[in-house]
């Protein structure tokens, strides 16, 4: 299993957008892919996990 960190200690520089992009590029050439964003505010939640589609656990 490779592990990937994307990371930054200035706010904004755009590592969720970063992470969420390069997850999805993994995803086409099939592999499993796990993001994991560890930002507190989790603006971009929403728009990269969709709770009605698929629940936390299952996730999990």
């Amino acid at each position: 299993m490779n592990k990937i960190a994307i990371l930054n200690f200035k706010g904004g520089p755009g590592k969720t957008i970063t992470a969420a992009n390069l997850s999805h590029a993994l995803t086409l050439k099939p592999q499993n892919v796990l993001m994991v964003d560890c930002d507190l505010k989790m603006a971009y939640w929403v728009v990269i996990w969709n709770p009605e589609e698929t629940k936390i656990d299952e996730l999990l």
